[in-house]
């Protein structure tokens, strides 16, 4: 094992190196321990360890004097429960931390991962590496429980992306890619994964160059939500069936004059009349479906980028949360900017306002992208082609649903700028059975919407 000197602490066991038990005595007599209460026990498949215990000690005092033999060099490497890395272990020393634990929380993960990030007087230079422990089974194309409870750990909290100079937070900046892992591709993951926690001075300066590449300095929360939820297909369609409908209506239109005009046509009264009429019945149905077919080409334009899509969701809630007072500040000092990610996945935040206002808007983006759960009001966005009727369904945010006037006024701007829909109200036994052909629609869909909150340093 070279120079390691491996200690061991929990609740009912703790075992120093042999070798530091002189060191262990001068700790103990700085913090008024008697040297005659602490037993020591040789281990009985290994004399090189011991088995320490300290006579009338509460347990708080053998964690602060091992703690305190681990910060001297005594152990160099401690093996403890989570319970030691829960919240009061302070070991500033502590540069690398190993988490053999199925913990996914959030709370108990920052915790255990604090133990090792704290700064240490006198070592302006610290950096820390975590290792984070997965068992995959190689070819299989499902994530295995490991990996996913890693994903629910890593959605918690911040680090250097190893795709881009930036600071983000969720598994996907590791760069690991997706199940199923073979072999080779493990092999290169575990030597990718030792080769840069060896090189701490790079670890430095990634953050450090991450940190400048920001234009805020600060992190900004974001929702993520898949482009299968946005209705981009729901624009396209009503589009082309706008502008087919122009189309024929016009053609057919053009078509009567010009047989009308005719040689054949000009002979018989009786079908120029008809002619005529048929042509300015066209004009007319041409006319009249024309402001529709104006918007539906506006909204076509709008809705170009992926990204536009939910751009101009944020713009309608925006302006309802605004309308009910949720968010007090100004609309003309708010701005909804969205962007792309990998994966198929679309970026949305809002800029401007309190942070308390950006929560709200972000919790409102998640219920309406995210899966559907039992809402007060559903939006039924109906796509009609040919004889084809297809149903989508977004969920009216609680902090609009609540209030009627509320969830009609967002039913407006969602039709101002995004499309046509129908606000139900979930409550009656007509609202819930289409609550419940929304939540049979998701599942026949073969996937649950994925929509996530996600933090990065902008």
């Amino acid at each position: 094992m070279g120079d390691i000197k491996l200690g061991i602490l929990s609740g009912t066991l703790v075992v120093i190196p042999s070798v530091s038990r002189r060191l262990l005595e001068e700790i103990a007599e700085g913090m008024s321990i008697e040297a005659s209460d602490i037993r020591y026990t040789p281990l009985a498949h290994d004399d090189s360890f011991l088995e320490v215990g300290i006579s009338g000690a509460d347990r708080q005092k053998m964690v602060r004097l091992i703690t305190r033999l681990f910060g001297r060099g005594g152990v160099t490497v401690l093996v403890g429960t989570k319970s030691l890395l829960g919240e009061g272990w302070d070991a500033p020393s502590l540069n690398s931390l190993v988490l053999a634990s199925f913990v996914g929380s959030y709370m108990l993960s920052n915790q255990m991962r604090g133990r090792a990030i704290r700064v240490q007087q006198g070592n302006p230079e610290k950096t820390a590496n975590i290792w984070h422990l997965v068992c995959v089974e190689e070819g299989q194309s499902e994530a295995s429980e490991d990996l996913e409870t890693l994903g629910r750990r890593f959605k918690s909290f911040v680090g250097v992306s190893f795709k881009d100079t930036a600071i983000e937070n969720g598994l996907e900046r590791l760069d690991i890619g997706r199940p199923p892992f073979g072999q080779g591709r493990i092999e290169r993951i575990n030597s990718l994964m030792e080769e840069k926690a060896c090189d701490r001075a790079r670890l430095r300066a990634e953050w450090e160059a991450a940190l400048e590449a920001g234009d805020v300095g600060a992190v900004a929360e974001e929702v993520a939500g898949s482009y299968f939820t946005l209705p981009r297909n729901f624009v396209f369609a009503n589009t082309i069936l706008a502008v087919l409908w122009q189309g024929v209506s016009w053609g057919l239109a053009t078509f009567s004059f010009l047989v009308r005009s005719s040689e054949g046509a000009a002979e018989r009264r009786g079908l120029r009349a008809t002619l005529l009429l048929f042509g300015i019945a066209f004009v007319a149905g041409a006319a009249a479906a024309l402001p529709k077919c104006l918007k539906a080409a506006y909204l076509f334009v709008r809705h170009g980028p992926v990204a536009s899509s939910m751009k101009q969701i944020g713009k309608a809630l925006v302006r309802a949360l605004a309308h009910g007072g949720i968010i007090e500040t100004d609309v003309s000092k708010l701005r909804v900017v969205t962007s792309r990610r990998k994966y198929g996945f679309v970026n949305c935040s809002l800029e401007g306002g309190t942070t308390r206002e950006r929560s709200i808007f972000l919790d409102a983006m998640q219920e309406i992208l995210g899966p559907i759960g039992n809402p007060r009001y559903i939006l039924v966005r109906k796509t009609r082609l040919w004889r084809l009727l297809r149903r989508d369904y977004h969920v009216v945010p609680s902090v609009l649903g609540r209030n009627k006037e509320l969830a009609e006024y967002f039913g407006r701007m969602w039709g101002r700028y995004v499309g046509a829909m129908e606000l139900v109200y979930t409550r009656t036994a007509a609202g819930r059975r289409m609550l419940l052909k929304a939540r049979g629609a998701a599942m026949s869909a073969g996937f649950q919407r994925r929509c996530e909150r996600v933090r990065s340093w902008k």
